[in-house]
């Protein structure tokens, strides 16, 4: 007689699965993996995730390649506006956003995100209506007429990794990957953004093997 398939014990491990989450009685551990990152998906921390600069962060990649992977961070508004540190914008007066901590590199560096149907110049694209420029002429152009942050956000640093370790540390169960969206990247409340996107553990029985 031959055993159980192994399609019949997965049935069974789900089933018991259940049973020990309605007991309370299971382990749990972070679903991981998801889409392969690129430019326009979102790394959004896992719980595990202690770094203090990229704790409970939400970053979308604006680039990912065999030389490394960039990206800001969309849920971290800093307590202070963008016209402080941009004083020669004069636009940004009647900005009502504030300036983002994109991440740890080059803090005095500044970037941006425009909403806009019609691709600015120069820029590029990163998902749906969303791109990505670095240009001060085009952020004082931006600022001329009735700029908000539901169509511009404007970051002070980024952050960067080198060939192969953002890889590395998706492998080690520090980040997921997920798609992006326009609502998501343009949150009227940011700082809610990665308990919105955090997927649910995954939960797992202790000292059960593999299939």
């Amino acid at each position: 007689m031959t055993g159980p398939s192994s399609q019949t014990r997965g049935r069974k491990r789900v089933a018991i699965a259940s049973i020990l989450v309605a007991l309370g009685l299971m382990q749990s551990v972070p679903v991981l993996g998801g889409p392969e990152p690129s430019a326009g998906s979102l790394l959004v921390a896992s719980r595990d995730l202690d770094d203090p600069n990229f704790r409970r962060t939400v970053i979308l990649l604006t680039s990912y390649g065999p030389d490394g992977a960039m990206g800001l961070v969309i849920n971290r508004p800093a307590a202070i506006l963008p016209e402080q540190v941009l004083p020669e914008i004069a636009g940004l007066s009647g900005y009502d956003g504030p300036l983002f901590f994109g991440g740890p590199v080059q803090v005095q560096n500044i970037l941006f995100l425009v909403r806009a149907r019609d691709p600015p110049e120069p820029s590029r694209h990163m998902v749906g209506d969303i791109y990505l420029s670095g240009s001060r002429t085009l952020l004082d152009s931006l600022t001329q007429g009735s700029a908000h942050a539901g169509h511009l956000r404007i970051f002070a640093g980024y952050a960067g990794w080198a060939p192969g370790q953002l890889d590395h540390e998706i492998r080690r169960g520090g980040w997921h990957v997920t798609e992006a969206t326009e609502d998501i990247v343009f949150c009227d409340d940011p700082e809610t953004v990665w308990k919105q996107v955090l997927p649910l553990p995954k939960p797992v029985i202790a000292g059960l093997g593999a299939p």
